[in-house]
């Protein structure tokens, strides 16, 4: 399932000591067996189907490929790829703009290869180039000078990537197949701030069953009973289906299983579920914003959730979260962030982060940081087992719209976000407490678009399925957690 986690931390050990081996990956592909609902969708068989389900099987241990069973790549494959190349770009100098460029061969010059750089600003190109034919042989290594144009000051975040593909065709191989890259951060990125304009235009108004703040071309409601911010109008369009909620939990991947989570972590699955609103209040701000802010108390792990809205005058909330009083013998938490549901026609995805395919936090190395773009419906994974997938890490922005390019737009606040946007809920792939025999056309497709935009979410591990979690460095410890964010209308 959604693995290999932690693979580059191995592989920085294998490749520093002679004496080291290892990387074997079980397995390489997936041993599943084609088949077809009633209705002639095509999903993959594995233990118990087919009719043998009264026989001795393990479920979907059959299905733990880096493969599927017709060949096409889980997105795992791409960390492998990028994880094990042979070529290494190395000590980026911006002093002198050079780079250290290592031949891991055994028998292949990389006079075999044209090794290209691009230069992104904000996740975009703005320059390219290629070297000159390089021979470096066999296990040697060469500092390279790079014609990189001077970068302009204080204007962006800017990313240097660089390319290595065959000159000529190989066994297999066509020419031009890319068999290494790799990324430099030239620059830090410039998140957004927590200075909102506030202006006497806002109209506040209460009652008994809702908050509602009003501004020229929108209109934001605050559920009285939840606290939960339940209505949102951008230019005469309610966006909202389902209210933005607390969000703990994820759908237990096939490693999750290993280690029993869902009997572990219930807790935070029953705070994703359950909490109590202890106050909800309205301040107006000096500036003319208006803030309204909402305690909750999460019985199941005896803590409290802050969650506090400022609604500006061009309609942009800002969502703060809170996490407090919080025992450090709770179990970590699967994610940190919140849920919200909005209409199914805000499926064209555009985002500043990793990418494209899924990432997560130990398993994105080969997930460069760019500009990309998806529909909703392209943007999860079905893994043959249901479950977590589709995410992405270190996100800057992320936009949805609709064809018209009206929509909302996120942008994370002091630090970088995680999100999935699904045409489904993290319900649908959850079976419970167990692994059930699911398929990933039991997923519905349903008319919406779910949104999670997180804090952070754990890794997916992958040293066993049948024991061992994510690395501590890639788990969320019970603390004092807070996270922000904004969301903005796009007109």
């Amino acid at each position: 399932g959604n693995s290999v986690g932690n693979l580059q931390d191995y592989w920085d050990v294998i490749e520093s000591y002679d004496i080291m081996q290892g990387g074997f990956i079980w397995d390489w592909v997936d041993q599943g067996i084609r088949a077809y609902t009633e209705d002639g969708e095509p999903y993959w068989a594995y233990g118990g189907d087919l009719g043998s389900g009264h026989l001795h099987h393990d479920a979907n241990f059959c299905l733990n490929g880096l493969i599927n069973a017709d060949r096409t790549a889980h997105p795992s494959l791409y960390e492998v790829k990028k994880v094990y190349q042979f070529i290494k770009f190395r000590d980026y100098q911006p002093s002198d703009n050079s780079i250290e460029i290592a031949n891991g061969y055994d028998f292949t010059s990389l006079a075999d290869f044209v090794i290209s750089w691009d230069l992104l600003e904000n996740g975009e190109a703005i320059a390219s180039g290629t070297l000159s034919q390089l021979d470096i042989a066999p296990g040697e290594s060469r500092r390279v000078k790079l014609d990189t144009p001077s970068l302009p000051s204080d204007s962006g975040e800017y990313m240097l990537n660089l390319s290595a593909k065959l000159r000529t065709e190989k066994p297999l191989l066509l020419r031009g197949v890319e068999l290494a890259r790799e990324q430099f951060a030239l620059s830090s990125y410039s998140f957004a701030n927590k200075a909102l304009s506030g202006s006497k235009a806002l109209e506040l108004q209460e009652d008994e069953s809702a908050i509602t703040v009003r501004g020229p071309a929108f209109a934001v409601g605050f559920d009285q009973k939840t606290g939960a911010l339940s209505k949102l109008v951008y230019h005469g369009d309610s966006l909202l289906l389902e209210p933005l909620r607390p969000n703990f939990w994820r759908a237990p991947i096939d490693n999750d299983f290993g280690y029993r989570m869902p009997k572990s972590h219930g807790a935070w699955k029953q705070a994703t579920e359950s909490q109590t609103l202890k106050s909800l209040k309205t301040k107006t701000l000096p500036n003319g914003a208006i803030q309204v802010s909402a305690r909750y108390r999460l019985p199941s792990v005896d803590g409290d959730l802050d969650i506090t809205y400022t609604v500006s005058a061009d309609g942009s909330i800002l969502v703060e979260n809170q996490l407090s009083g919080l025992s450090s013998d709770l179990p970590d938490l699967p994610r940190f962030g919140n849920n919200f549901v909005i209409k199914q026609q805000y499926d064209q995805a555009t985002w500043y982060g990793r990418g494209p395919f899924e990432n997560y936090s130990d398993r994105k190395t080969a997930a460069f940081i760019g500009r990309y773009h998806s529909t909703v419906a392209d943007l999860p994974y079905p893994y043959a087992r249901p479950q977590e997938n589709g995410y992405r890490t270190d996100t800057r922005w992320l936009q949805l719209r609709d064809e018209l390019g009206k929509g909302i737009e996120i942008r994370a606040i002091d630090d970088a976000i995680g999100f999935n946007a699904r045409h489904h809920f993290d319900s649908d792939l959850d079976p419970g407490m167990e692994k059930a025999q699911r398929h990933s056309t039991d997923v519905p497709h349903r008319p919406l678009v779910s949104v999670n935009i997180d804090h952070a979410q754990m890794g997916v591990g992958g040293d066993t399925s049948w024991g061992q979690r994510p690395h501590e460095q890639y788990l969320i410890a019970p603390s004092a957690l807070r996270y922000a964010y904004l969301i903005a209308p796009i007109d």
